[in-house]
C-alpha cells in the first residue's frame, strides 16, 4: 500500500488550451508519499514552464521545460516507478523511458533528477476555424540521473533530438504525428522515430 499526498499549484496565462499561441504557464506539483510496510517514503517535486509567442500571425514559437526532483525520506534507495523517466512526448525521437540508466532493454531504472526542454517553431498551414493544420519544427534536450546504486547502464549524459511533425486539431481532439532523430543518445537507449499523439499537443 502507497499513501500520498498530492499538491499542485498553477498559473496559467496561456490564450487557449487546445492550441495556444501566445501567453505563459506555470505549474508546480508536489507529491508526498510517507513511510509504509511496502515501500519508502518520498518527497517529490516537479516544476513545469511553458511559454508562446506569435510572430507575424502564422509563425509560434514555444519553449516547454520540465525540472524534478525525488528524494527519499528513509535515505534508502527509490524505488523505479517513483523516479523520473525520459523520453517519449517529452524527447522526442527515444521511446517512452527510453533514455537514461537501465538495468537491461526492459529494466528501466530512471534517475533521481529531471531537466528537459523542448523548443518548436510551428506554422500554421491551414487555418480554418474547424479543423486548422500545424506544421512544427523542434529541438529536444534532457536529462536524467542519479541514483543510489548503480544500474548496468548508468551515463548520465545529455540527451537531444530534433525532427518535424504535423498536428491536426480535428472537430473530435488534436491529432499530432512527429518524426525524430537523436542527436546525442547512449548504444542503451530505445530510440524510436515516429511519435502518434491523441489529445493534448502542448
Amino acid at each position: 500500500t502507497e499513501i500520498s499526498i498530492i499538491n499542485s499549484i498553477t498559473f496559467d496565462k496561456l490564450n487557449a488550451f487546445i492550441r495556444p499561441t501566445d501567453g505563459y504557464l506555470y505549474k508546480f506539483s508536489n507529491t508526498i508519499s510517507p513511510p509504509t510496510n511496502s515501500t519508502n517514503g518520498y518527497i517529490k517535486n516537479t516544476f513545469l514552464y511553458k511559454k508562446y509567442l506569435t510572430y507575424k500571425k502564422r509563425n509560434i514559437f514555444s519553449i516547454k521545460s520540465k525540472v524534478g526532483n525525488v528524494i527519499s525520506l528513509q535515505n534508502s534507495s527509490i524505488l523505479s516507478d517513483n523516479k523520473f523517466g525520459l523520453g517519449g512526448n517529452w524527447l522526442r525521437g527515444f521511446d517512452s523511458l527510453g533514455a537514461g540508466p537501465r538495468n537491461s532493454r526492459t529494466s528501466y531504472v530512471g534517475g533521481k533528477n529531471l531537466i528537459v526542454s523542448k523548443i518548436d517553431y510551428t506554422r500554421a498551414i491551414n487555418n480554418d476555424a474547424d479543423s486548422p493544420i500545424d506544421f512544427n519544427l523542434f529541438v529536444d534536450v534532457g536529462k536524467v540521473w542519479d541514483n543510489k546504486t548503480t544500474p548496468t547502464s548508468s551515463s548520465e549524459s545529455i540527451r537531444s533530438s530534433y525532427g518535424l511533425g504535423l498536428k491536426f486539431y480535428t472537430p473530435v481532439g488534436p491529432v499530432g504525428f512527429s518524426w525524430a532523430f537523436p542527436i546525442q543518445d547512449e548504444s542503451y537507449d530505445i530510440n524510436r522515430m515516429f511519435l502518434f499523439t491523441i489529445g493534448n499537443l502542448n
